[in-house]
């Protein structure tokens, strides 16, 4: 006797792996069906990143095409949005340096204070950059379901609920998972003793 199982179980959205290689491969419905699944969280992190200033239509046009350009480059190393967020920070940081007018040498000089006040600028350069590459390596140690989790629900603000829906977990299990990578991230953070 044949059976249809599986007429019975819901038919699942391909994984995002599957829809970047298609998309990298050149099919545009796997292209638009990407978009479309990542696009809420995208202009929610564009957003997030414009709020007091009217740029946030020309960031996310940006993104847009930053993020169809730099398609081919995405090899999976990290969640899908984690790669993009990587790609709207990149987007912002540009538009902030553009938007920067060029400053008169005076004006760099009255910025810069005293030479005491300034000696402390690349030290404060340094430790970013430190914090920046010590938060990959951190983030490069999650698996990729919990760098997705720790960034939907920590860096996009998704709820609980809505993250198990995207991850297929329990909400239990996403709690669970959200807890110990922050517990990760900040054992990866804390400052050597």
């Amino acid at each position: 006797m044949h059976t249809h199982a599986s007429a019975s179980v819901p038919l699942r959205p391909p994984p995002v792996v599957d829809l970047v290689m298609a998309a990298q491969a050149g099919d545009p419905r796997a292209l638009d069906r990407l978009l479309r699944q990542h696009w809420r969280s995208i202009e929610r992190l564009c957003r997030r990143m414009c709020p007091a200033d009217d740029s946030f239509e020309d960031l996310r046009q940006d993104v847009f095409i930053a993020l169809i350009r730099a398609l081919p480059s995405f090899r999976g190393q990290a969640a899908f949005s984690t790669w993009a967020y990587t790609i709207v920070r990149t987007c912002r940081g540009r538009r902030l340096r553009k938007q920067r007018p060029a400053l008169e040498e005076s004006d760099r000089d009255q910025l810069m204070g005293s030479e005491d006040e300034a000696n402390g600028a690349p030290d404060e350069v340094l430790v970013h950059h430190e914090l920046g590459e010590r938060l990959g390596r951190a983030m490069a140690g999650l698996s990729s379901v919990d760098q997705r989790i720790l960034v939907m629900r920590d860096l996009e603000g998704y709820s609980a609920a809505e993250v198990a829906t995207a991850t297929g977990l329990t909400v239990p299990a996403v709690k669970t998972r959200l807890h110990r990578a922050r517990v990760a991230m900040r054992g990866q953070l804390q400052p050597d003793a």
